[in-house]
């Protein structure tokens, strides 16, 4: 409901709507629990970014450049069937906590000099190919505690204006799953965030840092968590 309401804001947006709750429970089921509104549509499209070194930045006088703070990439099996219930520290117990998720996020925080995510990123881009993938976003990000997410979402506080805005491009769900351009889709829109250029969908900035979260492959298996800051 949420994303497809982001998306209304949202020039290239495939899928704009006003939804309510009672629609998406009431749409058509897909795949037990996930109904047509609770899945992405995949679509065409293309993005593109300018990948410049520090040098080249000051050496070009490049306006407004967006920097990236820390990158974070892990993978786990493709079959989820054969991941480990718990690592060797005992940290996981359930295979829905995505462990490599958790682990990619904590690379890029380690890398960025992040210590408190919550707090100190503005506003995310989060991979919801399926409703509840964001969800699970909200608590490998750290942006809430392991089975919080969905108190997360019923508090408001990843709405366009709430504490924290969690993809208000409208996310794979309300701008469209384009396969292999989403990840960067997501971090040329935490990039205009920053840089206060999103137009009707631009959020409050705080900090001048966002945060761009993209997976792929069977159960997830790959993720790769990007922070970003402006100067």
């Amino acid at each position: 409901m949420k994303n497809h309401a982001n998306a209304m804001k949202n020039p290239f947006a495939q899928s704009p709507m006003k939804i309510t709750v009672g629609d998406v429970m009431a749409s058509r089921m897909i795949s037990y629990p996930f109904k047509m509104l609770d899945c992405s549509l995949y679509t065409e499209g293309a993005y593109a970014l300018v990948l410049m070194s520090e040098r080249k930045v000051r050496e070009r006088g490049a306006e407004d450049p967006v920097w990236v703070m820390g990158i974070g990439s892990s993978n786990d099996k493709s079959f989820t069937g054969s991941r480990a219930v718990t690592d060797r520290m005992g940290k996981y117990g359930d295979i829905a906590d995505l462990r490599n998720h958790y682990a990619a996020a904590d690379q890029a925080y380690a890398m960025a000099g992040i210590r408190d995510p919550r707090k100190e990123i503005d506003v995310a881009e989060l991979h919801d190919a399926f409703s509840f993938t964001e969800i699970q976003g909200y608590e490998a990000m750290r942006f809430a505690e392991r089975g919080k997410g969905g108190k997360f979402i019923e508090d408001g506080i990843p709405f366009l204006d709430g504490e924290m805005p969690v993809s208000p491009s409208g996310g794979l769900l309300g701008a469209g799953h384009a396969v292999g351009a989403t990840g960067v889709m997501q971090i040329g829109e935490v990039v205009g965030q920053i840089r206060q250029k999103a137009g009707e969908r631009q959020v409050k900035i705080r900090n001048g840092v966002g945060l761009a979260h993209s997976i792929g492959g069977p159960g997830s298996s790959y993720c790769t968590v990007t922070v970003l800051g402006g100067d």
